[in-house]
């Protein structure tokens, strides 16, 4: 296969881990917020469950591209996968155009 399929299946299978990281991290901390605040527990006001069960949500996200982020680079020293993929982005850059290369231009 040449770098651009590569470069697709891994995105692709990248995605689906990202995704399952944090699904999995979602159920975990529904879990936890399940367990300190039973249905029949009174000892804290509205505002505190609410705030936790919007970081149930949020967390999840930072701690999937943390994670991610983590096995990306074990990855790519381990199967160099800057040799192996193809670049996502051009870094080319543009040559600077001839009339703005510093001469300062007269109009009269």
């Amino acid at each position: 296969m040449n770098k651009k399929a590569n470069t697709a299946i891994f995105m692709i299978v990248a995605t689906v881990v990202n995704l399952l990281f944090v699904i999995g991290f979602a159920i975990l901390g529904l879990v936890i917020f399940e367990k300190l605040f039973s249905p029949t527990s009174a000892d804290a006001g509205i505002g505190m469950p609410i705030a936790l069960f919007a970081l149930c949500f949020i967390l999840p996200v930072v701690l999937s591209w943390l994670l991610y982020n983590f096995i990306l680079k074990l990855l790519s020293k381990k199967f160099n996968l800057e040799d192996n993929l193809a670049p996502i982005f051009n870094r080319k850059r543009r040559p600077p155009r001839q009339d703005d290369m510093g001469s300062p231009s007269v109009k009269g």
